[in-house]
């Protein structure tokens, strides 16, 4: 498969990862909705009593990410740190970026998880992660 256009790229810092995946949780998993999943989560015992599950997840995705792809503005963020990244790293997460450009190019990414949000969180959760975005509320 090949590209259709060519994708865009923007370099940001880990504060703007952070930023954005703290924009997209609010949006996605606004108050309510997120203490139920912090609920299930615990009841579950996958989240230790007292864990503020967005507090946990921005702060390991701001340590952690490299790159995403947002489907929304159809731009790959690629994450400056101090240091350099190995040259296998840094390929490996462009070609997992541009993999997941390719799907939105060939599949509509925002269009799939929309279309099965709301059907159950399931549906919504295995939606989500073909494209490793929120689920939708």
């Amino acid at each position: 498969m090949e590209l259709r256009a060519a994708v865009r790229k923007e370099a940001t810092t880990p504060d703007g990862i952070r930023k954005y995946v703290e924009q997209q949780i609010d949006e996605e998993l606004p108050g309510r909705k997120r203490a139920i999943v912090e609920a299930f989560l615990r009841t579950v015992g996958l989240l230790p009593a007292g864990t503020d599950l967005r507090q946990t997840y921005l702060a390991i995705l701001q340590n952690q990410v490299g790159g995403l792809y947002d489907p929304a503005t159809k731009t790959m963020l690629l994450v400056r740190r101090p240091g350099a990244m190995p040259a296998i790293a840094e390929r490996l997460v462009l070609v997992h970026e541009l993999t997941h450009a390719l799907d939105d190019q060939k599949a509509d990414l925002l269009a799939f998880r929309r279309a099965r949000s709301g059907a159950s969180e399931d549906a919504s959760l295995a939606a989500a992660s073909v494209a490793e975005v929120p689920p939708q509320a």
